[in-house]
């Protein structure tokens, strides 16, 4: 399904996210160019945490979710279990900050972040689109690319 344009930026971010999500992890060959150590990836981490992360989560729960919510009951369920593994995934990027980062919470970190996006992109995102009415995708579009 082709992805409404009022959510295009949100899949975008998707990308660089899954990008993220691949380095942290440790069963995928190294990117060139891109951190391969531990101490590399965990700066990489902290660099897209503060300049894109908290500004995509901080977007789909003031301006998307609440939007969205109540479309039906499915997407409400998922918007719910969103905001929790949002909670999730910053309290395991707050846990490797705070102290020694291993291989393994690293590519644990990857792996939730990654499945998180995943469910997003392939079930919110579709449900959004058949549920929602022209005008409040616009309305979306127009919030989320900071216009109104």
């Amino acid at each position: 399904m082709k992805r409404h344009e009022s959510l295009v930026s949100l899949s975008h971010d998707h990308h660089d996210g899954l990008i993220m999500a691949q380095t942290l992890r440790k069963d995928v060959p190294d990117y060139e160019g891109m951190p391969s150590t531990v101490q590399e990836k965990v700066q990489h981490l902290r660099s897209f945490y503060q300049d894109e992360l908290s500004v995509h989560f901080s977007l789909e729960e003031d301006i998307l979710f609440p939007a969205v919510q109540d479309l039906n009951d499915d997407i409400g369920q998922l918007v719910n279990e969103l905001i929790s593994e949002h909670q999730q995934i910053k309290g395991a990027i707050a846990s490797v900050f705070r102290q020694e980062a291993s291989e393994d919470t690293l590519h644990d970190l990857g792996m939730l972040l990654k499945n998180h996006i995943r469910k997003e992109e392939r079930h919110l995102f579709p449900q959004i689109q058949e549920a929602a009415s022209d005008d409040l995708l616009a309305e979306l579009g127009a919030k989320l690319k900071g216009e109104e």
